[in-house]
């Protein structure tokens, strides 16, 4: 009971300063939350400074979560992943002319040497170290090149050769470069425009020259066809003789008699005697020609002569159109076909001429 007694009266003595005491804790650590809890986020490395114990804690790297520390020291948060940085430059090319380019470079802190860098460097080390070796790197390689091979072939080069020279520049320092590209190079438009200007006149001589080159094996195979024409020609005549040409006339005369359409065949005619076919469908008259009478007529004998002499129709003949070789045998016979048939003189035309005689 004395125990029980004498925490009581202590506590009656002191419940004023412990209540005062865990006020002002709990405003210190209210006040001071951000300083003793540091929360590393996902990608995110720490690297703790200690005021009072040391400096920075070279041993040790603080991976993603959640830390107290004492409100005096100091974590610091880097970002571990990989990070890009895209800058514009204007530079001189190896022959004076300034051109805008803009590269991005990627890049990365060494996560085993991170403490290492926090001490050399420090948190800026983009702005001490990534901007000035990109600036230096650029200038280096582009006044190395002509502006041609800058807007022409040489940009997986440039890149390969920024990369050697950005990696030669970081050194030993615990970064990582992962890439250096060119994202664009603008030239001045005078420039430019002569550029194109010539690119498109060596593409328009490319153009040129193989249209020559078609048309010489063009020519070269017309001689070739040619001359097999030549070769063909001169056998075939060799063996192109009289009977050889009668005995296609008879075979295309045979194919001619034998198609649908009415014909007129005449046999014997010609030199050769192959047969004339005439086509009766569809030919045109003939203008028929009248003899010249051997004297005139008296009147009364006009009339009775007219109803007593028939005329002659005119044959209607269209030139052959299977075969081109009749047509001259064709026209011929016309000609003798459409001559008029005078009849012989009746009895009653022999006894007036007795009497005029």
């Amino acid at each position: 009971m004395r125990v029980k007694d004498i925490v009581a009266a202590c506590w009656t003595r002191t419940r004023l300063y412990l209540m005062a005491a865990g006020l002002l804790c709990t405003l210190f650590v209210l006040y001071f939350w951000n300083d003793i809890v540091v929360t590393i986020h996902s990608g995110e490395l720490g690297v703790k400074y200690s005021r009072f114990w040391g400096g920075t804690d070279l041993s040790e790297t603080y991976p993603e979560g959640i830390y107290f520390i004492w409100p005096f020291d100091i974590m610091y948060v880097y970002d571990a992943r990989i990070l890009e940085h895209t800058e514009t430059f204007v530079m001189l090319t190896y022959t004076g002319l300034p051109v805008t380019v803009s590269v991005s470079c990627q890049y990365q802190v060494d996560r085993e040497r991170l403490p290492q860098l926090h001490q050399l460097v420090g948190p800026r080390y983009k702005e001490k170290i990534i901007l000035p070796m990109m600036n230096t790197v650029a200038r280096q390689v582009f006044g190395t090149y002509a502006v041609g091979a800058l807007y022409s072939t040489a940009r997986q080069e440039l890149e390969d050769v920024m990369m050697v020279k950005a990696v030669a520049a970081i050194g030993r320092l615990p970064l990582a470069i992962h890439n250096f590209n060119i994202r664009n190079i603008v030239l001045p438009k005078e420039v430019e425009a002569a550029i194109v200007d010539k690119m498109v006149a060596a593409q328009r001589y490319k153009r040129y020259a193989y249209i020559l080159l078609t048309e010489g094996e063009e020519a070269k195979r017309k001689h070739i066809e040619a001359i097999g024409i030549k070769n063909f020609q001169e056998i075939v005549n060799a063996g192109m003789t009289e009977n050889y040409l009668r005995y296609q006339g008879i075979m295309a005369t045979r194919e001619l008699a034998g198609s649908n359409n009415a014909k007129l065949v005449i046999s014997g005619g010609g030199r050769d005697g192959l047969p004339v076919i005439l086509n009766t469908q569809d030919m045109p008259a003939a203008p028929a020609q009248n003899a010249t009478p051997a004297r005139p007529a008296k009147p009364g004998e006009e009339r009775r002569s007219e109803s007593s002499t028939p005329q002659a129709a005119p044959v209607q003949a269209v030139p052959e159109k299977e075969d081109d070789r009749f047509s001259a045998l064709i026209n011929s016979i016309n000609k003798i076909l459409t001559w008029p048939i005078t009849p012989p003189p009746t009895q009653n035309q022999s006894n007036l001429a007795g009497r005029d005689n």
